[in-house]
């Protein structure tokens, strides 16, 4: 395999090659993707994901299983406030534009001691599948740093992938459709694809029930494991959506017992974790109701068979100012704003690290977020090459030895100049 390939191989299948044009992930290295930079008000893209294949229903769904967690999605209008279910203060704002002007001057930035104690409690709606969440890993990653221990972080999995959903009559043409979209996703994100999407995901309860298992022996553990599952799609092309490939995905990982990771997915308190997670994204804030402004995606409420569930990703940040809501795909500055108006104070300015250092802390690193995460934007010395379908992904090197990209290979007895891999 050259370095052009992803790790798992394949066809590149049809639609426009996404290394023509200076597309997203295709500039300089070290290049920050439109959709990361900048002011909060700026959107990336612009009228959407695309049509859909002829076969599409007419509510933008695949052939054969209603895939509600992504459609033709828009970003921003204006903020709005209203009661929420969960807000600390007495009203909820959603963040659909330019919010929080009047604590965004540097002069009132807090230093890090004092920003140490402003309680803010941030929730991550997400799904290990779902590429606009993958997308935002960059702008997520930085914010979780830059908030530091005094923010609260915790993830509820929305199910992207249910497990009444219908069977597919057609997976191949499944899978089809929906490379097409995470295609289309990745041109606004910049993120890493694979070359081509070998099954589409059959549920997400069983990577979901992973991680939730896994935050008993850590949340960094638990967030390595995510990140793993995540890949398995994104790079991989080939998603860990059985208990069996989600054990094979996240050998390796630092940290983890697997066999108890194994045990304790399959018990009930992983299965009632995620059943709460399940029920707890399907109450979404109506101010996200019908939000459908052009863009790529604004995160309005997804309309499902038996009621509506947050757009994934969806942030919701709760402190001191109330709670503010940050729905769909957005810019960098957006998630800054919103935490600091929950806060009632700026955010401290963002930390970035040394590369070496990134890489230490979180084993790969994707292109947007070497330019976001890092204070020069380029990969350490020793860090490994993965081609993809869309930039590369780079590796610790002890990750290298265990990540299932490289398992793969190394199994087939292939070099990793074959492999698509560099140091």
């Amino acid at each position: 395999m050259t370095a052009g390939e992803d790790a798992h191989g394949g066809d590149s299948g049809s639609g426009a090659d996404p290394g023509r044009g200076g597309g997203p992930g295709h500039g300089p290295r070290g290049a920050v993707p439109a959709s990361l930079a900048g002011d909060p008000i700026t959107a990336a893209g612009g009228e959407g994901a695309g049509t859909r294949p002829e076969s599409a229903g007419a509510a933008g769904r695949s052939p054969s299983r209603s895939v509600t967690g992504h459609g033709t999605e828009a970003v921003t209008g204006s903020a709005a406030a209203s009661d929420t279910r969960t807000a600390t203060g007495p009203r909820a704002q959603s963040v659909t534009g330019r919010i929080a002007e009047p604590v965004t001057g540097p002069a009132l930035r807090p230093t890090r001691g004092q920003w140490a104690e402003v309680p803010l409690r941030v929730t991550e709606f997400t799904d290990a599948a779902c590429p606009w969440a993958w997308g935002a890993e960059p702008a997520f990653r930085l914010l979780r740093q830059t908030l530091g221990a005094s923010a609260s972080w915790r993830r509820v999995f929305g199910i992207l992938f249910d497990e009444d959903d219908d069977p597919a009559p057609d997976p191949d043409a499944e899978a089809r459709w929906y490379d097409g979209f995470i295609r289309e996703v990745a041109a606004h994100t910049g993120a890493p694809r694979a070359r081509r999407l070998h099954w589409l995901a059959r549920t997400s309860w069983p990577a979901s029930r992973a991680v939730r298992a896994a935050a008993a022996q850590g949340e960094e553990v638990a967030s390595r494991v995510l990140r793993r599952l995540r890949e398995t799609t994104f790079v991989l092309g080939a998603p860990a959506d059985t208990p069996e490939g989600v054990r094979e995905a996240v050998r390796g990982v630092p940290g983890l017992d697997v066999a108890r990771l194994v045990r304790e997915m399959a018990g009930p308190a992983a299965d009632a974790a995620v059943r709460a997670d399940h029920a707890e994204a399907r109450r979404p804030h109506p101010q996200v109701w019908g939000l459908t402004e052009p863009g790529p995606h604004p995160g309005g409420a997804k309309e499902l068979a038996d009621g509506r569930r947050y757009a994934l990703p969806t942030l919701l940040f709760e402190g001191p100012g109330g709670t503010v809501c940050v729905p769909g795909h957005r810019p960098l500055g957006a998630y800054l704003a919103a935490a600091g108006a929950a806060a009632r104070v700026p955010v401290p300015d963002p930390v970035r690290l040394p590369s070496a250092v990134a890489l230490e802390r979180w084993r790969t690193l994707t292109g947007p977020e070497l330019a976001v995460l890092t204070s020069g934007g380029q990969p350490s010395p020793d860090a490994v090459r993965l081609a993809t379908g869309n930039g590369p992904l780079w590796l610790h090197p002890d990750e290298a030895r265990t990540h299932p990209a490289t398992r793969k290979r190394s199994a087939a007895g292939e070099s990793a100049g074959h492999a698509g891999l560099s140091q």
